[in-house]
């Protein structure tokens, strides 16, 4: 908050019309902005999965992730604006991919999703407010926008009619499909705490050898699971550890917070090596696995520059901790790194780990009858809230650092013909990417709005808005809270069972994202008979300039030269539509 004060303060103290001379500047505050943001974020998702270990500490994150995203997308929308924005992008890379990302279905999707059942207000408002500006202008009050030809003309404001132009099929399936990615984090969440307590109090009288080995077994399982972060495994571990050496004294406190600390690092290491060898390295010289992920983009060529350094560097250590567990593991196997040097550049993560486990032994401290419970309690959520910021920070470092590093390589990246880092399988990548956005393409034609029949299109406004609706029930109160600090939590399960947990609004979240998944095998139905049955009929039809010109942060820096090849009068006829289709 401070960050983007200071920022709107430098900007109203210099004079507007020398903006142009200051885009290093902007620019610069711009990667941080977005660092930050990422912060936020992953702050916001941190305060759902960590509610039941404490409130406290979930409330705070939630509310200064929101101010923080709030703040930032006033400073970037208004004081920046999109006109800065695009000047900013020829020059700067960052910009030019912050562009790409703000522009892309996944983000109009995103808007769709959270707006649509208020969009009927949304769009009566933006007709009075065009008719009001038309007024002004004509009045004389307000000045002449040369970036917007159709002002009088169109009964809607260009920011409206950005989101309209697009594909209504596209964005209606990009929002079903975030829904249900929001409902299955959602009920993760929210089922993972009580089986981890149920698991504590099954393993309490069992031996160490049984309590270890189990606890090892399901929490390498669980760090497989994507959705699951690597704090909701290292509470409630630690806690069936530091119960099961006990915590009468400090010393024994200690001894117990140092044990559960070590096995929570050795079991974050052999789920590392297991991600990176088991699921990453077979996937090393897949085509699909790399183009799907854009392993040969920018940022992952930055990313292999940084994992690759020799020894123990610290931009290797804020990328192998700072990333989220699962992702950066299998990166590493999917650009085939060498093991050793990966597990130790993960050893930091004992400082990650350790906080979480003294919290823990705090809160069994602050359930002991003394005259220092409440200063226990109060140390609980000092530690926690120190477990949860230090991710949060170092996932802002992470952005920073490759932005800056994009920044300091950006020859390397704007010559075609620069080696640096360049994966070695690129121009197989780029050339497949060009064929399935090709495909895409024509598909996307025979399924478009325009194409569709009456029950199709019926299928996908119900599916969306059963789907917007089951995101606002899962931020209202879909389970019953669950306090993991509770000394019998199971006894909090409403009936003895998790089931229990679930609300009545948690049941309609639940049903909405079936109506979702019909909806969306409805359309995938009539889609597939569609493609099948017309699968001739454009592939006669040259392909248009847009098909043509791909995005060259999508393609990579090769994709210059594939576009070439595709030009008209030389391969961009029917017959490569057809070879590539």
């Amino acid at each position: 908050l401070s960050f983007v004060c200071v920022e709107i303060r430098l900007l109203f103290e210099s004079d507007r019309q020398t903006f142009p001379n200051n885009k290093v500047h902007f620019a610069r505050s711009m990667k941080v902005a977005f660092g930050l943001m990422l912060g936020s974020i992953a702050g916001m998702v941190m305060s759902v999965e960590l509610h039941p270990y404490s409130a406290l500490i979930s409330w705070m994150a939630r509310a200064s992730g929101v101010a923080t995203s709030a703040c930032i997308i006033f400073y970037v929308g208004y004081i920046v604006g999109a006109k800065q924005m695009l000047q900013m992008a020829k020059s700067d890379m960052t910009m030019a991919q912050v562009l790409d990302v703000l522009q892309s279905s996944t983000v109009k999707g995103a808007i769709v999703l959270l707006l649509l059942p208020v969009s009927p207000i949304l769009l009566a408002l933006d007709v009075v407010h065009q008719a009001s500006r038309k007024q002004l202008r004509r009045c004389g009050m307000l000045e002449e926008d040369p970036d917007d030809p159709r002002f009088y003309e169109a009964w809607t404001t260009k920011q409206w009619r950005w989101l309209q132009g697009s594909e209504p099929a596209l964005l209606l399936r990009m929002s079903m499909y975030l829904s249900l990615a929001v409902v299955i984090f959602r009920a993760t969440a929210a089922f993972v705490p009580p089986f981890m307590a149920w698991l504590g109090v099954i393993l309490a009288p069992k031996s160490w050898l049984v309590v270890l080995s189990i606890s090892f077994a399901v929490a390498i399982v669980m760090f497989l699971f994507p959705p699951i972060s690597g704090q909701m495994i290292y509470l409630p571990i630690s806690l069936i550890i530091i119960e099961k050496y006990g915590y009468g004294d400090i010393g024994s406190l200690c001894a117990a917070v140092l044990i559960a600390t070590v096995f929570c690092l050795g079991m974050k290491l052999v789920a590392s090596a297991m991600q990176q060898k088991a699921i990453g390295a077979p996937f090393s010289r897949s085509i699909t696995i790399k183009k799907t992920f854009g392993l040969h983009t920018k940022n992952f060529r930055v990313a292999r520059s940084i994992l690759s350094e020799r020894g123990v560097t610290w931009r290797k250590v804020v990328v192998l901790i700072g990333m989220p567990d699962w992702p950066v593991s299998v990166l590493c196997g999917v650009l085939d790194l060498p093991l050793v040097p990966v597990m130790i550049g993960t050893l930091p993560e004992f400082f990650k780990i350790l906080p979480n486990c003294i919290s823990v032994g705090l809160l069994l401290k602050s359930r002991m009858e003394s005259d220092l419970k409440e200063t226990f309690n109060v140390l609980y959520t000092v530690f926690f809230g120190l477990g949860v910021l230090i991710p949060a920070l170092l996932t802002v470092c992470v952005g920073i650092l490759v932005r800056r590093e994009i920044d300091a390589h950006k020859e390397e990246f704007e010559n075609p013909e620069s080696a640096w880092f360049r994966d070695p399988q690129e121009t197989e990548i780029v050339a497949e990417i060009e064929a399935a956005m090709q495909r895409a393409s024509i598909q996307d034609r025979l399924t478009s709005w325009k194409e569709q029949p009456w029950w199709a299109r019926v299928a996908l406004v119900a599916g969306s808005v059963a789907a917007s609706c089951s995101v606002y029930a899962a931020a209202i109160k879909p389970f019953h809270s669950f306090d993991f600090r509770d000394p019998d939590p199971l006894a909090q399960l409403p009936g003895g069972s998790a089931l229990g947990l679930i609300t009545e609004t948690g049941y309609a979240m639940f049903v909405l994202a079936g109506a979702v998944c019909f909806c969306l095998m409805l359309f995938k139905m009539w889609s597939l008979c569609a493609v099948r049955n017309n699968k001739y009929l454009l592939l006669e039809e040259s392909l248009s300039s847009d098909d043509k010109n791909i995005s060259s942060d999508m393609l990579g820096e090769s994709s210059a030269m594939l576009s070439q090849n595709m030009s008209p009068g030389k391969h961009g006829d029917s017959s490569t539509v057809l070879s590539l289709a």
